[in-house]
């Protein structure tokens, strides 16, 4: 289906009162099972007057460079808003690719199209393909000093009964989508397993991290949050595949096929370049 005829519920009540209810519970379910798989929460019974953070679904939608839709997401928020700092969380710094960086890395793999490399084939020489971590926040795990009770999501069903003048919360014991710390929590996860693969960190723009095969070959990834974007310049066309699939035993990557939508932008990979632009988007402004 495509994207203008399915409604984004603003809420679990919403959801469960559209006609698409069937796919966004099967995306709840999906998403409370990796809750469930990583252990990222423990339940605790605690007085009705403890203070907890709010829990709230929302919603979105994963679609393709021609607007039909590929996912139902949905998420289980924590209220970030109402944490109090140096209580709930110390440093919240993440460094994420900018606009400007996202360019760098494609005008380099634009450049180093046909570029004559020792050894390498013209059509081997560049590859430039998008991937996504699947929960990236949930593989986060917190330090012991910022983990703040939570309410239970919408449809959570507690496993234990609590007394009366108490309540079961939640105990977050990975970060969660919401927390002011989940963004720097997932980059300290991300960046330890790609320094633990040979990966280097670049200086002037941390997010970027930068691998050297020797003789000019090279794999580079630019990180937005759980977006990636990889650029390969090797003689090995699977030398991409074979990292993320190393990842995948630490969490689940998606890797695109090709480079078509990276961060709501669409791109078209040609002999004289790759071309860029905002036509989904600016498609659906408009409407």
């Amino acid at each position: 289906m495509h994207r203008a005829d399915v409604v984004v519920p603003k809420n679990y009540a919403e959801a469960m009162r559209s006609w698409q209810r069937e796919f966004w519970q099967q995306a709840i379910d999906d998403h409370l099972a990796s809750h469930q798989i990583r252990g990222t929460f423990k339940e605790e019974i605690v007085p009705h007057c403890t203070r907890v953070l709010p829990t709230q679904w929302v919603f979105a939608l994963k679609t393709n460079e021609l607007g039909f839709v590929t996912r139902f997401k949905a998420r289980s928020v924590l209220g970030g808003h109402r944490q109090i700092a140096g209580v709930d969380y110390q440093e919240v710094f993440a460094p994420t690719l900018r606009a400007e960086q996202v360019r760098l890395l494609l005008a380099i793999g634009a450049q180093m199209q046909g570029c004559p490399l020792q050894g390498l084939d013209k059509a081997q020489v560049r590859c430039i393909r998008p991937a996504d971590v699947v929960n990236a926040y949930l593989q986060s795990e917190l330090g012991e000093d910022e983990r703040p009770l939570h309410a239970l999501p919408p449809g959570y069903v507690p496993t234990s009964t609590a007394p009366p003048g108490y309540r079961v919360v939640g105990r977050s014991i990975y970060a969660h989508p919401g927390l002011r710390q989940s963004g720097r929590a997932w980059h300290r996860t991300q960046r330890a397993q790609l320094l633990a693969r040979g990966f280097i960190e670049c200086q002037a723009a941390p997010c970027i991290f930068y691998k050297d095969l020797g003789d000019g070959k090279f794999i580079a990834v630019g990180t937005f949050v759980d977006d990636l974007l990889w650029l390969s310049v090797c003689d090995d066309p699977l030398a991409i595949d074979k990292i993320v699939e190393d990842l995948k035993g630490h969490y689940e990557v998606k890797l695109a096929s090709s480079l078509d939508k990276f961060l709501g932008a669409n791109f078209r990979e040609t002999e004289s370049g790759i071309y860029m632009h905002l036509r989904q988007y600016v498609t659906e402004l408009l409407a």
